[in-house]
């Protein structure tokens, strides 16, 4: 029906990195040789990927998401109408009645 996905771009790439995050540990590890360096390397491979994470989180939810976008337009449009029509019956009542009250 042309509606967008219930979920953003960041979401995409939180999930992503979920997946691609252990095995950029292991190739941190593998790149270097002394124990030392792996161990440098896999901290700032773990702080740089906690950094991405938690903005990715929070884009994530600063955006809006609106699910059955359609279905409420729907019901708002029923809305309107439905007190379009209570505002004529009224006006009608008032009428009727000014009628009433004006003949002897």
């Amino acid at each position: 029906m042309g509606e967008a996905p219930a979920a953003s771009n960041y979401l995409y790439y939180f999930i992503l990195m979920i997946i691609a995050y252990p095995m950029g540990v292991v190739l941190s590890g593998c790149l270097f040789y002394e124990k030392r360096h792996q161990d440098i390397a896999a901290t700032y491979y773990g702080l740089i990927g906690l950094v991405l994470a938690g903005y990715f989180l929070y884009k994530h939810m600063q955006t809006d998401v609106v699910y059955g976008k359609e279905a409420i337009e729907i019901s708002h449009a029923k809305q309107a109408q439905e007190a379009a029509w209570q505002q004529s019956k009224e006006e009608r009542r008032l009428k009727r009645t000014q009628e009433e009250t004006s003949t002897p």
